[in-house]
């Protein structure tokens, strides 16, 4: 779960959660040679944000981790570099 994040310039807005139903795939159990899936169906989430300006920023994104039953596994970030570009 996102809870917090830092930049030094703001090139896109703050995060935001979006929730949505969807299908997916999920590998079958014993498969050896070629991956074989079958689909669930469940409502899962992802993060967006959109571009304010272009330019190259570092930011930092503070997230806990839950295991299948909601229980802390542990605190963790991540640092990526962001380039943004003007599109072509």
């Amino acid at each position: 779960m996102l809870y917090r994040y830092l930049s030094g310039d703001q090139l896109i807005s703050k995060p935001r959660i979006v929730i949505g139903d969807g299908t997916y795939p999920i590998p079958k159990d014993g498969a050896t040679d070629q991956p074989d899936f079958e689909t669930q169906d469940y409502q899962d989430h992802y993060w967006e944000a959109d571009v304010k300006k272009t330019g190259q920023v570092t930011y930092r994104f503070f997230f806990q981790l839950l295991d299948s039953e909601q229980k802390l596994v542990g605190y963790f970030q991540w640092d990526p570099f962001i380039t943004i570009g003007k599109r072509s």
